[in-house]
């Protein structure tokens, strides 16, 4: 069974690949670079902005504070 924080990686990965997809010229943009570019152009990005950039920060603290392979520092509620 997996963690919370284990889906929610894997989801913010499968997005953070959409986004790159839809960048043009900046495809080495940070993710939350990405969105704040796409949001001048993409109304669901723009719509989605705010949950997107604290899903950034989300996961920016559970991939940077793991210590071991059983513990996040952050785990997602359904």
């Amino acid at each position: 069974m997996y963690k919370n924080s284990d889906r929610f990686l894997t989801s913010f990965n499968r997005i953070e690949k959409m986004l790159r997809d839809l960048l043009i010229n900046k495809k080495d943009a940070s993710f939350s670079k990405a969105v704040k570019i796409l949001k001048n152009s993409n109304a669901l990005i723009k719509e989605y902005s705010d949950d997107l950039l604290e899903f950034a920060e989300l996961r920016n603290a559970i991939v940077h504070n793991k210590i071991d392979m059983t513990y996040a520092i952050a785990e997602p509620h359904d």
